[in-house]
């Protein structure tokens, strides 16, 4: 009997795995360099002297409404007041210098009336480490210099460029914090202060 032949078994050829394709390193992009906002010079701490700008620190002062937020230096020194100033003649209300706000432009409404306000007169005339832009501070900026300046003020009533009537004017006092309205004609303190205007910080104004 013819033997009976066992066919080989077949036998699939391993074929290698294709290598695994390396995962594509991600695309790095560089981040836009930030830029902040510039202002003139970093202020200092409230209560310190401010280098350059012509006296000490006060804070953030809200603008009048509409009008933007700014820095507020009052004047440092005997040189930045004045003693035995009046405000001016009782019985002319000045059009424009009646804003609790904004000092700088009561000032400038008392200067155009062309009265003689002795008080505002002397803030406006002050050239101090070469700035020329001082005024007579409104009510609340001299709020805000109780709160964050004074011992820039000596402990005594001094006026303020927001005039309440024909007769009287606002004034802080610099002893207990109080504000209240005195005869335009009495003779009292005044210090000056002066501005820069934030572009950065613009608080709400409404109200």
């Amino acid at each position: 009997m013819p033997a009976t032949q066992i066919p080989a078994k077949r036998t699939r050829k391993a074929t290698a795995s294709p290598a695994a394709t390396p995962a594509p390193s991600p695309i790095v992009v560089a981040a836009a360099p930030t830029t902040q906002p510039t202002e003139p010079g970093t202020p200092p701490a409230p209560g310190q002297y401010w280098p350059e700008q012509g006296g000490t620190y006060a804070g953030v002062m809200r603008g009048a409404p509409g009008q933007p937020a700014y820095h507020l230096i009052v004047a440092n020194g005997p040189a930045g007041m004045a003693a035995d100033l009046a405000w001016g003649p009782e019985g002319k209300k000045i059009k424009g210098a009646d804003c609790e706000w904004d000092g700088q432009v009561n000032t400038a409404a008392i200067i155009a009336s062309g009265l003689d306000c002795p008080a505002a007169k002397f803030c406006a005339s002050l050239n101090l480490e070469g700035h020329t832009d001082w005024y007579l501070p409104s009510r609340r900026e001299q709020a805000l210099c109780y709160a964050n300046t004074p011992d820039q003020f000596e402990p005594r009533w001094h006026w303020s460029s927001t005039q309440y009537s024909a007769y009287l004017a606002w004034g802080q006092g610099f002893n207990y914090g109080d504000q209240y309205v005195s005869k335009e004609s009495y003779e009292g303190r005044c210090r000056a202060v002066r501005r820069l205007v934030l572009q950065s910080f613009n608080p709400s104004n409404e109200g």
